[in-house]
């Protein structure tokens, strides 16, 4: 699928989310909606990345492990989201921007919330910052059935027991007598 572009924003024009769009796009089934005024870029459905200003400043957000969010929040540049409960963690961006820092922010971001057949599609993609066209294929989501047997409702699907027509009348009788007294009876009160 290709990326989707927001809907007209008063950010589009800015030059960090020119260059935040550009790595963005270039990772697979990656989309960008424009939510509570700014854009924010999804895999798939789920956001992993965010540029907003927070208290009158620039900023870019990521969606990361709890364990490294404590871990950036401790540098000077990065804060914690006002949103994340401690799941984002954000960099200022209104001074000169290590963009290497960036990209592999937004990869690591991308790679927590992407599913299975994109994170393959990315390990599979070109490493340029261009948008890859490329679409990724589907993998079969479907897992093997375990075996059953052992659950109540597998009775239903067993093949019928044999037919005893062949026994006398009395003796048929008789196995299906012994066929319920086998069965637990529910104690009555």
């Amino acid at each position: 699928m290709p990326a989707q572009a927001s809907q007209p924003g008063r950010f589009d024009s800015h030059p960090v989310v020119e260059r935040l769009r550009t790595l963005c796009r270039a990772l697979p089934e990656t989309s960008e909606r424009s939510s509570w005024g700014h854009p924010n870029f999804r895999a798939g459905r789920k956001t992993f990345a965010a540029f907003e200003i927070v208290g009158g400043r620039p900023s870019i957000a990521f969606r990361l492990p709890a364990g490294e969010v404590e871990e950036l929040l401790s540098g000077r540049d990065f804060f914690a989201t006002p949103y994340g409960r401690g799941l984002w963690a954000s960099l200022w961006v209104d001074h000169e921007i290590d963009w290497t820092v960036i990209d592999r922010l937004l990869r690591r971001s991308y790679r927590v919330v992407a599913l299975e057949r994109m994170l393959a599609a990315m390990e599979n993609a070109p490493t340029s910052e261009a948008p890859s066209h490329r679409r990724a294929r589907p993998t079969s989501h479907r897992r093997a059935k375990p075996d059953r047997t052992d659950h109540p409702k597998a009775a239903l699907h067993r093949p019928a027991e044999p037919d005893r027509t062949d026994q006398p009348q009395a003796r048929r009788t008789n196995q299906r007598t012994q066929d319920r007294t086998d069965q637990p009876q529910a104690r009555k009160k």
